[in-house]
């Protein structure tokens, strides 16, 4: 996958119990890259990766095209099987970052947060949320643990498939020559 950089950046976090202070390690999963497009303004930029975010249909949190920045808040449903017997294991909620200066842009997707799904007692073609939330980077699924990895496969596939849309999308178009009209040839 030469579209995707991804990074794994440790982070390091202070769990604090009622009485003991354990120091945690995790590893935050975040897909990011800086893209150089030669002779494009951020402005033009700001205006792609503002139209590509719209057409995304991404929940806009902050624009500030003074700064050349887009925040934005996404979500898209798990399956755990696939064509006729697909049903909803759960959703993704994640956060999408994209700033813009002259000739480069840097998109980050990030903050994975899982809600899982089980079925409706009273409609058994439904499924509704549970309760609580669980970070990609959580390691422990204990019962599911197959079909966590498979969620988080599914994730990854989403995020790529963004990606791609997103650097099509803020290619730099050179503009077409004028054409001038040509004298005509006596002979």
């Amino acid at each position: 996958m030469r579209f995707l950089i991804v990074s794994l950046i440790c982070t390091i976090q202070l769990a604090f119990a009622q009485n003991s202070k354990d120091t945690i390690t995790t590893k935050k999963v975040i897909f990011t890259e800086i893209v150089k497009v030669d002779s494009t303004n951020r402005f033009d930029l700001y205006k792609k990766a503002s139209n590509w975010i719209g057409r995304q249909k991404f929940d806009v949190i902050e624009e500030d095209p003074m700064s050349g920045k887009i925040i934005a808040k996404n979500s898209f449903i798990v399956y755990s099987e696939r064509g006729v017997l697909a049903k909803p294991n759960g959703d993704f909620t994640y956060d999408v970052s994209i700033d813009v200066k002259d000739g480069k842009y840097r998109y980050s997707f990030t903050n994975f947060i899982y809600r899982r799904y089980r079925q409706d007692r009273q409609d058994l073609l439904k499924y509704i949320p549970e309760k609580g939330k669980k970070p990609i980077e959580d390691t422990k699924a204990p019962g599911w643990k197959k079909q966590w990895n498979k969620d988080k496969l599914q994730v990854n596939n989403k995020i790529n498939e963004h990606i791609v849309s997103l650097r099509e999308a803020m290619k730099y178009v050179a503009a077409k020559p004028l054409e001038t009209e040509k004298p005509k040839e006596e002979w």
